[in-house]
């Protein structure tokens, strides 16, 4: 963040409204993230779109400290929860966030991490998982779930949503229908969306198990979704 940018941060009040703001995207973790700010890009302009990766910007938004934001932006993304005090700060703003299987999603996890050897929590898995072992990516992510240390990357969902319901979201898409949903959002927004696909890992494009053999672990994320934001994911059991 520019030292500018800070100095505006620290002097933000809990009164300020930025009606600039249009769009609230909230990115969870391989949800297609790295995709869509590419589609915002294209939508809205690079200017326009205000990456919320910065972690002191994180900290504050997560716990519902005042924020400032240029007034040349009209879009945040990033990976940040959704707070009550964000509709105060942006009235205008439309709450978007896309979900995913909650098993595909922690696979996918787990394969950034081999990938590109970095992600939240990924030096303690590493550490305790990795160093010194000839463990296979299927015996790795058996670790990764049944590692209790591990939970809040299994848990993604609950722990995202645990503020805002689903009402309060203008727009909840599926990755697994994202080309049409994105069309969908581009007709709620008046926008023109082109699909992007970027930071792929073809690895975790299949998974090399049946989900059943994961499904208890991941149980209460995938009745989370079911109960309250309407999506199920129904599993052949």
């Amino acid at each position: 963040m520019k030292p500018y940018f800070k100095y505006k941060q620290r002097k933000a009040r809990a009164q300020d409204q930025f009606l600039n703001v249009e769009v609230l995207s909230h990115h969870i973790p391989k949800t297609a993230g790295t995709s869509f700010y590419k589609s915002l890009v294209n939508a809205y302009g690079k200017s326009k779109v205000l990456g919320v990766y910065d972690r002191d910007l994180c900290i504050s938004l997560i716990r519902e400290e005042p924020i400032w934001v240029p007034s040349d932006k009209t879009v945040l993304h990033g990976h940040f929860p959704a707070r009550e005090l964000q509709n105060k700060q942006f009235p205008n703003a439309k709450r978007v966030v896309w979900l995913r299987d909650p098993i595909e999603r922690a696979w996918s996890n787990l394969n950034h991490w081999l990938a590109f050897k970095s992600g939240d929590k990924y030096l303690p898995f590493k550490k305790k998982y990795i160093d010194g072992s000839k463990r296979t990516p299927e015996e790795l992510f058996e670790c990764l779930v049944n590692d209790s240390e591990f939970r809040d990357i299994i848990e993604v969902y609950k722990i995202a949503f645990k503020a805002i319901k689903p009402e309060a979201f203008d727009f909840i898409g599926r990755t697994e229908n994202y080309n049409k949903d994105l069309e969908r959002l581009g007709d709620l927004l008046g926008k023109r969306f082109t699909p992007e696909n970027e930071n792929t890992n073809n690895m975790a494009r299949v998974l090399p198990f049946q989900k059943k053999e994961f499904y208890n672990a991941f149980e209460s994320e995938y009745e989370f979704l079911r109960k309250w934001y309407d999506k199920d994911y129904g599993l052949d059991l």
